[in-house]
């Protein structure tokens, strides 16, 4: 079976035509230490929304882009970007038998015992290729630091979880304009092969919309009978 990825590029790379693109060598497309190391600097929008910001790019998605994506509507179609949740059943003390298993569903109550309804708890691994999800700026640091220079080790901890950095700050949802590029079936293929490099990404960017830009760039190969 085949099985998509889709890449959202958004929160830290929510495309807005402000951000200026990176170079790179578009011989061999690989990306150097060094240049990794000067894109971290260069294209670093900490403190651009004031200190306490922790909905980076997102800020740009105002009242007026809203009411502008709105007024794009024409047919109403809903686009998921799910993948489908299969979870694996374990007895409701049990412990996950794999080690990562990415969703664990264990029955709290139903029958026998009880014959009017059941309820259910979900375990749930999200990173890896299994689920979409939306990572908080928090889950990734840069000199034991979060987006916009909050230190982690002041606001994240294993007992209590986040004080800055969590989705909380994206309560309010993201509504705005998308635009969604097939690039395998722009190029004609099944899927890409390794090696996409900064000048394509470019092409096949359209940075003069406010909105997110949803594009699925591979395909697994068949899975073997």
């Amino acid at each position: 079976m085949h099985k998509t990825i889709t890449s959202v590029l958004g929160v830290c790379l929510l495309v807005f035509g402000c951000l200026k693109a990176a170079e790179s060598d578009v011989s061999n497309h690989r990306v150097t230490q060094a240049q990794m190391d000067e894109w971290k600097e260069s294209l670093s929008n900490w403190g651009r929304w004031g200190d306490d910001d922790e909905k980076g790019t997102l800020n740009f998605i105002t009242p007026e882009v809203r009411v502008r994506a709105a007024s794009l509507v024409r047919s109403g179609i809903s686009v998921s970007m799910e993948r489908e949740i299969v979870p694996v059943v374990v007895a409701p003390d049990a412990e996950d038998p794999e080690g990562r298993i990415a969703v664990l569903q264990r029955m709290v109550s139903g029958p026998p015992a009880r014959t009017t309804g059941s309820t259910d708890r979900l375990s749930i691994a999200a990173h890896g290729y299994t689920l979409t999800h939306f990572d908080a700026f928090g889950h990734h640091f840069l000199g034991g630091k979060m987006y916009n220079g909050f230190e982690a080790s002041e606001h994240v901890s294993m007992a209590g979880g986040l004080s800055r950095g969590s989705i909380a700050a994206f309560e309010d949802g993201v509504f705005t304009r998308g635009v969604i590029v097939d690039i395998p079936r722009l190029k004609g293929v099944p899927w890409l092969e390794p090696g996409i490099s900064p000048a394509q990404q470019r092409d096949w960017m359209l940075p003069s919309f406010p909105g997110f830009m949803i594009g699925r760039l591979h395909w697994w190969e068949p899975n073997p009978p």
